[in-house]
């Protein structure tokens, strides 16, 4: 695995509630209702946000992809780091608010 990207260890996301995800054979469609745009994945594209959608984080997609596509390897974690970061600037998936556990003795 390459380790020039950042990718978020602890760091998950969800379909925006601008986004809406049609899955296809080919792939999905997603429709952005504020930008009132459409987007077409590719069968990679879908299984990543696929995998975001059901709460994995960065690092847990990159392994994935990594048996999935060994041939890949190299190049998938900036590549899953770089299309989360578009999914991120064009609405399509936001950041999950992160619980913070309650310390022992810190209870009140």
């Amino acid at each position: 695995m390459d380790g020039s990207t950042n990718l978020h260890p602890a760091l998950k996301f969800k379909l925006s509630r601008q986004a809406r995800l049609t899955l296809g054979r080919d792939g999905a469609i997603v429709l952005q209702i504020q930008l009132g745009e459409v987007f077409s994945l590719n069968p990679l594209g879908t299984r990543i946000l696929t995998l975001l959608q059901e709460g994995h984080a960065e690092p847990d997609i990159v392994n994935s992809l990594c048996v999935e596509y060994p041939e890949e390897a190299r190049a998938i974690p900036r590549d899953v780091f770089e299309f989360v970061q578009l999914l991120e600037r064009l609405q399509i998936v936001e950041r999950e608010q992160a619980v913070q556990p309650i310390a022992k003795g810190s209870e009140q």
